[in-house]
């Protein structure tokens, strides 16, 4: 069974193509359900999400839902610190659907296929350390700690108090490739969305999948291990 990684979602229906070629495999999403880039109405963002929510549930065993950056400000745990897209005037419809999703266990920070570690930006050797995770198990570590200390997941700026993020201290939700490539957490191929990327180079560590912005195009990791680049057409 292979599993196939969605990139940055942003309101966009792209991923009904993708898991309709895909009925038995994996699947993960990386997140960023919301905050549109495309011009998609925070209503069809909505509609969209509940569509997805619905797909995890239906087939729980093998879709995982991962939480961004873009759907965290949204939850009360952001204590109101909000940044770039977010949509003040339907949050309160956002965060009624995408709360109760992460309250009930829906919506997770990582998951691990395999030597993949699969996140919305990526885990730092930095951030781990902070937070007395390890690399011997990262996913339950991970998600453990979002259950217990969700504000754990806040933008957390580092000594050069970087505005977008790239810094080794930054979190799974906000860590910019650079800083990831340098620091990442051993012993796993990461792969990861967040900064949008023309093209998806699978023999890369971190692997860059945020690319609908560009290309409909999605990573597949095979039994095998080997990563290859589809296209939904």
């Amino acid at each position: 069974m292979s599993c196939i990684v969605i990139g940055d979602i942003h309101g966009r229906d792209l991923w009904k193509y993708i898991v309709q070629k895909h009925p038995n495999d994996q699947v993960v999403f990386v997140g960023d359900y919301f905050d549109s880039k495309d011009k998609i109405s925070a209503e069809n963002q909505i509609k969209n999400f509940s569509n997805i929510l619905a797909y995890k549930k239906q087939y729980a065993d093998r879709v995982t839902l991962l939480l961004g950056n873009h759907d965290y400000h949204y939850l009360p745990e952001a204590e109101n610190k909000h940044y770039s897209g977010y949509q003040s005037n339907r949050a309160p419809d956002i965060m009624e659907i995408l709360a109760p999703a992460v309250w009930e266990g829906w919506i997770e920070i990582c998951k691990k296929h395999g030597s993949y570690l699969i996140s919305h930006a990526g885990i730092t050797r930095t951030w781990c350390k902070t937070h007395q995770v390890t690399s011997k198990d990262p996913e339950t570590e991970i998600n453990q700690l979002f259950i217990k200390n969700p504000g754990a997941f806040g933008f957390s700026p580092g000594a050069k108090n970087d505005v977008s993020g790239n810094e080794p201290e930054q979190g799974p939700l906000w860590v910019r490739p650079q800083s990831l490539e340098k620091d990442q957490l051993s012993g796993f191929i990461q792969v990861v969305g967040h900064t949008q990327t023309p093209s998806i180079i699978p023999d890369n560590s971190p692997i860059l999948i945020d690319i609908f912005g560009y290309s409909p195009k999605y990573l597949e990791i095979k039994d095998d291990g080997e990563a290859q680049v589809l296209g939904i057409w």
